[in-house]
């Protein structure tokens, strides 16, 4: 078993511990570009009790390569020997764990979240990729979550971690997508399948045609091609979820797009629910889907502009992914144990 111990390291860097650094990379053959500058970034070293150094953790602030959003990327560099360990993920974890602090409470942060990107090389040694990972070490006050968020352009997948209750904007939105309680009285939840009740069918069809001022015919047809959710109050349908799948080049992975359609009352949708509803229908299609690769990873949703909800909502967990070209806010969510064959 390897012992290690994992310090901070204070800027700025005394000479002596700037030649170790400079001597670690060497020893290790490490492709360091602008050494120099790599040197003012360094955070957090590991050394064996001996004291000899085993592996390091850098930082600088960037932006994401799909979201845009400001995060401080992290870099880890560990000697051959220790590869296979944990440590670099145990390094992560204590400069993520430190970033959060800083960020908590403090509303001119300068990053939103942590960010790091898998070498091509070790994409390749594996054959597929997590889509969402999460660990927990000693350092850390509760589990940190990693989701995959894009590629750079050489195919390296990047993950991010976002600080909680992080806001992505000040301007109000109806989203549809509430953190109060929400819960509708008397109401029930159903997946349906066409075809089984034509009653049911016709109803939901209805629904649709009026709620959407499409024609009849034309709703019948199109409700063929999804997977369909009712939400009912009093026995009455107030919500759809209508799902389909489709390539989201962001990910470059299938995902199943939900679309939620509410009951109108005096021209305002009534979105009473709206949480609750996305919680039930991402629970039973996580049942369905779950670890299966191959297939799709997730379930995602659009919103006509940029909402104020934090980067990952806390009753969904649907985080907040980018704008599309339409300025349409995009948020996904991974089913449990998803992963992409590279």
């Amino acid at each position: 078993m390897h012992e290690f111990r994992i310090t901070p390291v204070s800027a700025p860097l005394a000479k002596a511990q700037r030649d170790k650094i400079t001597a670690f990379w060497e020893s290790e053959n490490a492709q360091v570009t602008n050494p120099e500058k790599r040197l003012e970034e360094v955070a957090y070293c590991a050394h064996t009790e001996d004291g000899k150094l085993i592996a390091l953790c850098s930082y600088h602030l960037g932006r994401g390569i799909y979201n845009e959003l400001p995060l401080y990327f992290m870099r880890v560099f560990v000697a051959k020997d220790y590869r296979q360990t944990l440590l670099a993920f145990n390094l992560l974890a204590h400069l993520a764990e430190s970033l959060a602090d800083e960020a908590k409470g403090n509303l001119i942060a300068k990053g939103v979240g942590v960010a790091a990107i898998l070498e091509t090389d070790i994409v390749k040694n594996r054959g597929t990729i997590e889509c969402c990972r999460t660990f927990q070490f000693p350092i850390n006050k509760r589990p940190l979550t990693f989701v995959l968020t894009g590629y750079t352009s050489t195919g390296s997948p990047e993950y991010c971690h976002f600080f909680e209750r992080v806001v992505n904007s000040s301007k109000p939105h109806n989203s549809g997508e509430k953190d109060s309680s929400d819960s509708l009285n008397h109401s029930a939840f159903q997946r349906v399948s066409m075809g089984q009740n034509p009653s049911l069918d016709a109803s939901i069809a209805s629904f649709l045609a009026k709620e959407r001022q499409l024609e009849l015919e034309s709703v019948q047809a199109y409700l063929q091609q999804k997977i369909i959710y009712v939400r009912y109050q009093d026995e009455v349908i107030v919500t759809l979820g209508l799902l389909a799948p489709k390539l989201l080049p962001e990910i470059n992975a299938i995902f199943f797009g939900l679309n939620l359609v509410a009951a109108s009352q005096e021209g305002h949708k009534i979105n009473s629910g709206a949480s609750s509803f996305i919680e039930d229908i991402f629970s039973d299609m996580n049942v369905r889907h779950s670890g299966k690769l191959g297939e799709a990873v997730g379930i995602y949703n659009l919103h006509s502009g940029k909402t104020s909800l934090p980067l990952i909502n806390s009753r969904t967990r649907f985080h907040f992914q980018g704008l599309d070209n339409e300025g349409r806010e995009l948020r996904l969510r991974y089913f449990d144990g998803a992963k992409l064959v590279v």
